[in-house]
């Protein structure tokens, strides 16, 4: 096989894998906060990367901006629209009615952009960087350093912040937190937010290497979603390295298999992670997903 093929499917599949894994933190921040699995969670970010396409002006600064801004505030009107009104309900109640939700904003989004394609300017213009024959673009710099400080960015916030201590103290026992006087639905809120602007800021970054659709936030989703579960959901960096091993995977079937089995193998490895650990790879033994 030619090795620059292989070499240019593996950069293609690491930056991919990068956004998996931005989005599968998202979904951990809201899930070990609220026991939410919030499945508008892609599209909460992809509404955010088209507001920086639309009105970013080519500045990739200004870009990132809006999307930071918009991806936080659907992900807060999200919550307390359709969370805090069921705050109450069972967790499958309001787990329909998030789904219904992000129904509702792809909708939204179609009237807004339509169906079409939608790019979004480099952030810097220049020739590739050639590795072994193959390009890897400078966006990918973006990518790998926008995973690199999200990683040293959460564990800061979670670890050496009072505010991050107190959404952490939520996650592991809302009762106990709430007993001490944490206010539990305004760390929920925080989640929320952080969780927008996760999602939200990954996929603008990513953006410049492929096309943006509004039916794309469920493929990103599942894949954000599966990258959670073989994470864990316990350890930051077990889930960014769940999403690049899912991005590797995807590129390594295109590689032996039609693109038709990409999905069927990504699935059977979830499938098979889950049933040797059920914890997921970043877990203790003994630990629920």
């Amino acid at each position: 096989m030619d090795s620059q093929l292989v070499t240019q499917v593996l950069i293609t599949s690491l930056l991919s894998g990068v956004v998996y894994g931005s989005v599968g933190l998202a979904f951990v921040t809201v899930y070990r906060v609220t026991s939410l699995i919030n499945f508008p969670q892609a599209d909460i970010g992809l509404a955010g990367a088209l507001a920086a396409a639309a009105f970013g002006g080519g500045a990739w600064s200004a870009g990132l901006f809006i999307a930071a801004l918009v991806s936080a505030a659907v992900s807060a009107a999200m919550f307390l629209l359709v969370v805090v009104p069921l705050r109450r309900a069972t967790v499958l109640l309001q787990t329909i009615a998030l789904i219904g939700a992000g129904i509702a904003l792809q909708a939204i989004m179609q009237m807004l952009v339509g169906t079409g394609p939608r790019s979004l300017a480099p952030f810097v213009h220049g020739s590739p960087i050639m590795i072994n024959g193959a390009a890897f673009p400078l966006q990918g710099l973006f990518v790998l350093g926008w995973g690199a400080i999200l990683l040293v960015g959460l564990h800061v916030f979670f670890e050496k912040t009072m505010l991050g201590r107190a959404v952490r103290a939520c996650a592991i026992n809302p009762y106990a937190a709430g007993l001490v006087g944490i206010p539990v639905m305004v760390m929920s809120f925080v989640a929320y937010v952080i969780a927008g602007l996760i999602s939200g800021l990954a996929i603008t970054v990513q953006a410049p290497l492929s096309y943006l659709t509004v039916s794309a936030g469920l493929a990103l989703a599942l894949k954000g979603f599966i990258a959670a579960a073989i994470g864990g959901g316990e350890r930051i960096v077990a889930c960014m390295g769940a999403g690049l091993l899912l991005g590797i995977l995807e590129g390594l079937v295109i590689l032996w298999f039609p693109i038709a089995f990409q999905q069927i193998v990504v699935m059977l490895a979830l499938l098979t992670v889950l049933m040797l650990r059920p914890s997921g790879i970043g877990r203790r033994a003994g630990h629920g997903v």
